[in-house]
């Protein structure tokens, strides 16, 4: 009798033909009864698997599977070597598998690594570049009085804000300019 080969096997006696390793498992040894489950972070995506393939960094696998991990939000895929890369701060990504990390636009911030989503600038600060980590507090007599500003404005004729970070101006009292 021939033993079955390297990525089949056959659990009877007195069979006439061997049977494939299904996706998510493998069998590297000639004559196997059965064939094994992948182990965790590893995958076979294809019957007939010799071995199971390791997940690429940043991606997991539970044990039998046939796939590893997407890249998730707020990490990058290199399409290099197929790893997932964490956007770094000041930066995001909304989709899983994205081909890139994009900046923050005007208005928002993200201080930290790996996020999917940019923070809109609080009132009473601005920020007027893209990807960047945080929002400037307004300086005195300037103030930005709504959330996303790119910019702080300067208060009016008759008006004054006395911290840095103003939201609004107040109004100077009368005989004062």
């Amino acid at each position: 009798c021939a033993a079955c080969p390297r990525g089949f096997h056959q659990p009877d006696n007195s069979s006439a033909a061997c049977l494939p390793c299904i996706p998510g498992r493998a069998n590297n040894v000639e004559g196997q009864a059965q064939c094994e489950e992948c182990l965790e972070n590893t995958f076979a995506a294809e019957p007939e698997a010799e071995a199971c393939d390791s997940c690429a960094t940043g991606r997991t696998a539970g044990k039998g599977s046939v796939s590893c991990s997407e890249c998730s939000a707020g990490k990058r895929l290199n399409n290099a070597d197929d790893t997932c890369v964490v956007c770094a701060a000041g930066r995001f990504s909304e989709n899983q598998n994205a081909n890139s990390c994009a900046a923050c636009p005007k208005g928002f911030h993200q201080p930290d690594n790996s996020s999917a989503s940019c923070l809109p600038c609080i009132p009473g600060r601005a920020n007027n570049l893209e990807g960047q980590l945080v929002c400037e507090a307004c300086a005195a007599n300037t103030f930005a009085g709504e959330p996303e500003m790119h910019d702080c404005k300067i208060c009016g004729t008759g008006q004054y804000a006395p911290n840095p970070g103003s939201a609004a101006c107040l109004s100077c009292e009368a005989g004062k300019a």
